[in-house]
């Protein structure tokens, strides 16, 4: 991970995919056996995926869906989680399912709380089981109830994701992202 003066942790993209099989085998070793892989989109996308083929690898029958959640609006937070293409998601789940939510980053807590109060206010019946994993984890900025089951990196800085530009600044950019590109 390469760390510039502005306070700011730069992930690149073989980081994310290492840390995702990471992840996805502290997950097996936990010994939970998720029926659901839910992936917070855009964020969870390439973990959620990482985790899912490791996951179908190691011969796990499981679904694989995705939600779009946003809770900033740039790099600013926003007061509600907006939560869309979840139509399908109740119909697709079955009773007492084992969901395993991924995400980049937990941070306030705000999105994942919300994803598992939509899925408990839609689906009464069941017992369903919720589980998280990110590989980066805020502890001080949790304003929940909840935390994540899984995670590999504990911080109180910004992490930029490999696919993110509007956090950085034009020498960030040029520096740490589309060097080779730009030049």
């Amino acid at each position: 991970m390469k760390n510039n003066l502005s306070n700011k942790i730069m992930v690149t993209g073989q980081e994310l995919i290492e840390d995702s099989f990471k992840l996805g085998i502290k997950i097996i070793k936990s010994g939970f056996t998720p029926t659901t892989i839910l992936v917070l989109w855009r964020g969870g996308a390439t973990i959620g995926m990482a985790i899912h083929e490791l996951m179908r690898y190691k011969n796990f029958q499981l679904n694989h869906m995705i939600i779009k959640t946003s809770s900033y609006q740039n790099t600013d937070r926003q007061e509600t989680v907006a939560i869309d293409g979840y139509q399908g998601l109740f119909e697709s789940l079955k009773k007492d399912e084992k969901i395993l939510i991924v995400d980049d980053i937990f941070d306030t807590g705000r999105t994942v709380s919300s994803v598992i109060s939509l899925i408990k206010e839609h689906r009464k019946q069941g017992n369903d089981q919720f589980k998280i994993a990110v590989p980066w984890y805020k502890p001080k900025n949790n304003l929940t109830d909840i935390f994540p089951d899984f995670y590999i990196h504990e911080t109180e800085k910004w992490v930029v994701f490999p696919h993110e530009l509007e956090s950085l600044s034009d020498d960030e950019i040029k520096n740490y992202r589309l060097k080779e590109i730009l030049i």
